[in-house]
């Protein structure tokens, strides 16, 4: 995309000459405006994107010294290059304390010309990426960020994380004003209503990531002392977690306060949603605490967990199917989601560790630990209990379907396949009704 350059002269024919002969397209430029003094560059620039402004120093009501100060003074984004026919010093010396790029002086060659826009393009240019770089890490340093609070929670809930001291860390780690001892909070669910069959329990919904991102933006902020937090997404449930702040809320002793708290910035999301996304949904599942060591507690969380989500046929998730626990910690959950996204590629246990911000060792020893099973079998159950399915639709050839779910060779497919069900695939396929 071209730089915008405004060019501002009170001498017509230099004005237009420096629009005409210059070739700003080849330099990456365009030109938005060309004006006749300060005062309609100041105008212009407060309702208009500039990136550069080549103006004369001298003019008759607000001068180019006049507006490099405007702009200097102001800290604005732009770029000021001075031309002039006068070649006193104090005004070069001015010119450089209101941190002007280029000084010009008239007549002006044309190559020269050419030369100072080419070196403004290439700051810019430079600026542009350290802006961009930034916000990239900053992006990436808030994810990680929503992806430990997350954590944070998930370990609590599953009691693996209640030492007093571990837990003030953690809360330190994470950004978090919270005293453990003090801070009220809150797990809830919001469920969502929606038209159609629901998503089997543990496939992928996109629906639901996609509400996910919709609730986390909604709750981005403090409110009242309170922060929300999203922790998961599944069919049709949004889990939440809320955490009283600082000093704005009650006492341990009384944690009823948290709970009107969270029902009213519901009633706020609810509507949101509704008018954004078309969705009715209600609060549900709402548990809370007197403190952050309660929700650690065990015998705090009695009734905490929610039921078993039921598939389509209605029966409940069994514990044996690999995606349904819905209690993992949950940079298991985000691991296992990606798994489920990508069961088809070239997928290492490298890709997956880098994917949820571990180390590959300790990725491996923490899905292990979680699961009860390692990275590899999991893998492969997610890519047989795919390649089930497809055996079940006949448009598919039995030997394509091996590498439809992430396996170069056929013959390799059939040996796992025959292991894990114990027939080959052609004969799992004679089985089906």
């Amino acid at each position: 995309m071209p730089y915008r350059i405004v060019i501002v002269d009170d001498e017509e024919d230099i004005r237009e000459g420096l629009t005409d002969l210059v070739d700003w397209a080849g330099l990456g430029y365009t030109v938005v405006a060309r004006l006749e003094d300060g005062r309609d560059a100041i105008s212009y620039i407060e309702s208009h994107p500039v990136d550069v402004i080549l103006t004369d120093i001298k003019m008759t009501f607000v001068s180019g010294l006049e507006l490099a100060k405007y702009v200097h003074d102001r800290q604005l984004d732009i770029k000021l290059v001075l031309i002039s026919g006068y070649k006193e010093f104090e005004f070069a010396q001015q010119a450089l304390s209101y941190q002007v790029t280029h000084y010009l002086l008239k007549p002006t060659k044309l190559q020269e010309i050419h030369q100072v826009f080419r070196d403004v393009k290439a700051n810019l240019d430079k600026e542009k990426a350290e802006k961009e770089q930034s916000l990239g890490l900053l992006s990436r340093n808030e994810e990680m960020l929503f992806m430990l609070r997350r954590q944070f929670f998930a370990e609590l809930a599953s009691g693996a994380l209640t030492g007093r001291e571990e837990i003030e860390r953690r809360l330190q780690l994470i950004s978090l004003p919270a005293d453990p001892e003090r801070s009220p909070c809150c797990l809830y669910a919001i469920r969502i209503h929606q038209d159609g069959p629901l998503p089997d329990p543990g496939a992928a919904d996109p629906d639901a990531n996609r509400i996910l991102r919709f609730v986390r933006h909604a709750y981005k902020h403090e409110q009242d002392h309170l922060l929300h937090i999203p922790l998961h997404a599944e069919a049709g449930v949004i889990r939440m977690a809320a955490l009283g702040l600082g000093s704005g809320m009650p006492d341990a002793a009384s944690i009823e306060e948290i709970e009107e708290k969270v029902a009213l910035h519901f009633d706020t999301v609810k509507s949101r949603l509704h008018a954004v996304l078309g969705t009715t949904s209600e609060l549900e599942q709402v548990q809370s605490y007197a403190c952050l060591l309660d929700l650690a507690r065990p015998e705090a969380r009695t009734g905490a967990q929610p039921e078993p989500v039921a598939t389509r046929s209605g029966a409940a998730s069994s514990p044996q199917d690999p995606d349904a626990s819905r209690f993992d910690p949950l940079v298991i959950q985000k691991a296992k989601s990606y798994i489920q996204e990508k069961y088809n590629e070239d997928l290492s246990l490298e890709d997956v560790a880098e994917h949820v911000y571990l180390s590959p060792v300790y990725f491996s020893r923490l899905f292990k630990k979680q699961t009860g099973r390692n990275f590899t079998d999991y893998v492969t159950e997610i890519r047989m209990l795919r390649a089930m399915e497809y055996l079940r639709q006949p448009q598919y050839k039995v030997y394509e379907i091996g590498s439809i779910v992430g396996y170069r060779s056929a013959k390799y497919f059939f040996k796992l396949f025959k292991q894990y069900a114990g027939c080959t695939p052609t004969e799992y396929r004679n089985t089906l009704p």
